[in-house]
């Protein structure tokens, strides 16, 4: 039987998904850079025979170098962390916008690997062992632009790149040493350099005898290169140099082996480009008599789910222990460390983040949009019972411990009503409300949920429904519609849910639509949703209304908050911002009277110099 090892090389000290397929060696390029404990799915390429300080001039080589040197196989393989051969016989479209023919797949997953049959070592294995030489499909160069626009052969394109990848007398010198080193190669590196057919990325499969015969010229050559050329002065990309260069020469073997080899069995197959690698970690609940918080932060500032952070460490016991999920969209590391600031006095506090892009575009895979990840918390937090689930834009009204004084019982979601949903149904147009019922197919429309905050019981869900028949339901439903968020939950979880838990939620708003709306409410919510102003758990706002300067409760203790934070500036600018644009009392319908109490008050709560430049920029907006 063939010994076959792909060897997939990894970025040192970076955490990405691998494939599971015993034929794939998992290889850290560079692992002398490698300062994290590095895992047992992965392989140095710093012991025996080893260039692994020169990865950051070889790059991906040094990998290549390392297996030469030291694995023994019958079949030699190279991919990448996010490029991948395509060992079937199914032919893909290609979507790749940089028009180098690959494949674009939004995240790699088991998923995707399995979507893609990269998890199939025994269909792969049967592929390779039919063919000597693997390579990935031939890009034509003339077809590409560079910074002096398209150049019709593969030197011209590389010296098109002069300054960026290399010098442009680099490729010259690098002929001269063939020429010296390797003269039965020259005649034909002329000859592929003077066309304009190219197989990129250093990705391909070859038998032990023609990767041996490449790898004693590729390095023979480079090894020679870095004698004739000084890099010192070469910037980060320029100095990645002998990595391009052995792109270069690994084609000059293939035209060359295949040019002189007419009975060498050969394929060229499409690459696989997967655009997020990162690694999903599973969240595992830690031990608490609390239940666990997901807070969900989709498409707004960052800066502004500080405000509520506050509020809740206001609102907990520092005896007892809580466990805190923070849902996102690619949120900077730089916030995630603003976050983390938060909760450095609270060591009873544990904070996880989900990227959710990783998730959301499996799905996309597989044509699924939801609108709302909260729909699929059951599996995303497999390992969890009950979560509650709150908006970012919340302020707790009470310690959070009284929330476990909520039953779940079997209902899969408690909560409260959406009086504003519900409002927009029971509208004198009933235009909302035939769409909930025809379309959407809701049958009670007085009973919908507010998904500003609610408790999801995770087990029973997990136990009673299905996730992808789930997401299929809503695409059915869904079609050429955009649902809301609101709308996905009730469609999915209308009859298994609990929503007489009135003192969970109130919602603020000052916007004059809204509040015509939450009127048209049936009389008995009404009355419940007005008294529970005062003695609900949280309070979820309306963000427009907090650059209003009415002084509601709200806003005092919203501001109140603000003004402790180091974003402080931002919030105003950011809120000022939405006053301007949403034409919530803004400056110019104020009496002059109004206007000089708030320049007041601007001055006694900021200082002179802010309020100058504040009001010019509240000028400035409004013109």
């Amino acid at each position: 039987m063939c010994n076959i090892k792909i060897f997939v090389t990894h970025i040192p000290n970076k955490e990405d998904e691998i494939i599971n397929n015993s034929l794939m060696i998992n290889v850290v390029a560079g692992a002398e850079y490698q300062t994290k404990p590095l895992s047992d799915s992965f392989i140095p390429d710093n012991t025996g025979d080893n260039i692994s300080k020169k990865n950051k001039a070889y790059c991906e080589l040094t990998t290549q170098y390392w297996a030469w040197k030291n694995i023994k196989a019958d079949y030699y393989g190279f991919c990448h962390y996010r490029r991948f051969l395509s060992l079937t016989n199914k032919k893909y479209t290609s979507n790749d916008p940089s028009g180098r023919g690959q494949i674009y797949i939004k995240v790699l997953n088991d998923t995707t690997a399995h979507m893609y049959q990269l998890d199939n070592d025994r269909s792969m294995k049967a592929y390779i062992e039919k063919f000597d030489c693997i390579l990935p499909c031939k890009q034509n160069l003339s077809t590409l632009p560079t910074p002096i626009g398209k150049q019709q052969n593969v030197y011209k394109h590389f010296e098109g790149h002069n300054r960026l990848f290399m010098n442009g007398e680099d490729l010259q010198i690098l002929l001269d040493i063939i020429s010296e080193k390797f003269p039965q190669y020259f005649s034909i590196a002329n000859e592929f350099l003077n066309q304009s057919f190219f197989w990129g990325y250093n990705c391909f499969i070859l038998k032990k005898e023609y990767f041996f015969e490449l790898c004693d010229f590729e390095f023979s050559v480079l090894k020679e290169l870095e004698n004739r050329i000084d890099m010192s002065n070469y910037n980060q990309q320029m100095a990645r140099m002998p990595g391009f260069m052995g792109e270069i020469l690994s084609c000059i073997y293939f035209y060359k082996l295949i040019k002189e080899k007419p009975n060498l069995r050969l394929s060229e197959v499409q690459l696989l480009y997967f655009e997020n690698t990162s690694k999903y970690t599973q969240i595992n609940p830690i031990k608490t008599n609390n239940i666990p918080i997901v807070f969900n932060i989709d498409n707004i500032p960052p800066f502004l789910f500080l405000v509520t952070i506050k509020s809740l460490l206001s609102n907990i016991y520092k005896a007892e222990q809580y466990d805190i999920i923070i849902l996102h969209w690619n949120i900077s590391s730089n916030f995630i460390k603003l976050f983390d600031e938060q909760f450095y006095d609270y060591t009873n506090i544990r904070v996880s983040y989900i990227n959710l892009c990783s998730i959301y575009d499996t799905l996309k895979e597989r044509h699924l949009y939801p609108a709302d990840s909260r729909i699929l918390l059951p599996w995303i937090l497999s390992e969890y019972n009950s979560v509650a689930c709150f908006n970012w834009n919340i302020l707790f009204n009470q310690n959070i411990k009284n929330l476990n004084t909520i039953s779940l019982n079997d209902q899969l979601i408690i909560g409260c009503k959406d009086i504003l949903m519900i409002g927009m149904a029971n509208d004198v147009s009933d235009k909302y409300e035939k769409f909930l019922v025809d379309d959407l197919k809701i049958e009670d429309k007085n009973n919908l949920l507010d998904y500003r905050a609610f408790i999801m019981n995770l087990s029973q869900i997990r136990q009673t429904m299905q996730p992808l028949k789930m997401l299929n339901q809503l695409n059915n439903i869904g079609q050429n519609k955009k649902l809301s968020i609101s709308e996905e939950l009730n469609i999915i979880f209308q009859k298994k849910m609990f929503l007489e838990c009135y003192e969970l939620l109130y919602y603020y708003t000052e916007d004059i639509n809204e509040i015509r709306v939450i009127k048209q409410a049936p009389l008995n919510l009404y009355n419940k949703y007005n008294a529970n102003e005062n003695k609900a758990f949280l309070i979820s706002y309306n963000p427009s209304c907090l650059g209003s300067l009415n002084g509601s409760k709200i806003n005092i203790a919203y501001w109140n908050i603000a003004r402790t934070l180091d974003v402080y500036h931002l919030l105003l600018e950011h809120f000022s911002f939405v006053l301007c644009s949403s034409g919530i009392q803004p400056l110019k319908h104020r009496s002059l009277s109004n206007k000089a109490r708030g320049c007041l008050r601007c001055i006694r709560d900021h200082g002179f110099l802010y309020t100058v430049k504040y009001g010019i920029k509240k000028i400035i907006a409004l013109n």
